[in-house]
């Protein structure tokens, strides 16, 4: 679509147009490929999850937050628990924030 005016910004912002779905995959689908890592000391938060989503398959919705300093493992566990959920369904959102942004809930990266 070319550069559009932004209110606020001196220079114009390059514009682009959504032409379709890409194949690029979120982080934690059990899908993308990638080898789960070894789960050390995360029981707790595997019980966490799994009640969580029984409690949710009761109707009882759920969310479940984890925050941390990069590098703590917050991807690992709820890697494993989709891992372990196999074809039972579920709605899965995920959000992310860039480490620059941790002021600002979901901040955009």
């Amino acid at each position: 679509m070319g550069p559009l005016p932004v209110r606020g910004r001196a220079e114009p912002v390059t514009a682009y147009r959504v032409l379709g779905l890409g194949t690029r995959r979120a982080r934690l689908d059990p899908a993308a490929g990638q080898a789960l890592t070894t789960l050390v000391g995360r029981q707790d938060e595997l019980k966490h999850l799994e009640s969580s989503f029984a409690r949710a398959e009761a109707g009882r919705g759920q969310v479940v937050s984890l925050v941390g300093r990069a590098g703590r493992g917050q991807v690992t566990p709820p890697r494993r628990f989709r891992h372990r959920l196999g074809g039972r369904a579920a709605t899965w959102l995920e959000g992310h924030c860039a480490s620059y942004g941790e002021a600002v809930p979901l901040s955009a990266r």
